[in-house]
């Protein structure tokens, strides 16, 4: 209305990004492993994973592979005792495949701290997890944004905001 351009900022990959953080890095082979995780996150984590799904044709691109991985981490599975594998979808079992000890770690948290992210039935949701990682990491940004009179709208892993504080959203 003002003439200003707007802009969209957010976190690439992001729920893949802060999953990342369940790394302990306690042995050679899971620093490793982290290197590798983190590495593909660099580079396009779901493209990288849309390369590893064979289940007789690929996911058809990166939207769809973001779906898979979503659902994988909000899957009702594992809310259950026993996680079954053979219960997850093919992006979720080629994660579980290339990234064991990622897995593992998640396992452990979700059976930690369940009982704080759960859905709407009742099952461990990772993706409210996640949510939850996201406003502690963005709602800073949005309180400085605020404080120095820069307009924005939130979103769910960033923000558009106006041109004029792009620099400063992007350096927070």
């Amino acid at each position: 209305k003002d003439g200003k351009e707007l802009v969209k900022v957010d976190i690439k990959s992001c729920h893949a990004t802060f999953i990342s953080s369940r790394y302990e890095a306690e042995t050679k082979e899971e620093r490793k492993e982290a290197g590798v995780y983190r590495n593909l996150i660099k580079w396009g984590f779901y493209e990288v994973m849309r390369q590893q799904v064979y289940i007789g044709v690929r996911p058809r691109g990166r939207d769809e592979v973001k779906r898979l991985f979503n659902a994988f981490l909000n899957s009702r599975e594992w809310g259950n005792e026993k996680i079954r594998i053979s219960y997850f979808n093919a992006v979720g079992k080629a994660f579980i495949k290339k990234f064991p000890i990622l897995f593992q770690r998640i396992k452990d948290f979700v059976r930690k701290h369940g009982e704080q992210m759960l859905s709407k039935s009742g099952n461990p949701s990772i993706g409210i997890a996640m949510m939850a990682i996201e406003l502690k990491v963005l709602y800073p940004v949005y309180n400085e944004l605020i404080a120095r009179g820069y307009w924005f709208v939130p979103m769910h892993d960033g923000f558009v905001v106006e041109q004029d504080g792009l620099a400063l959203a992007v350096q927070l």
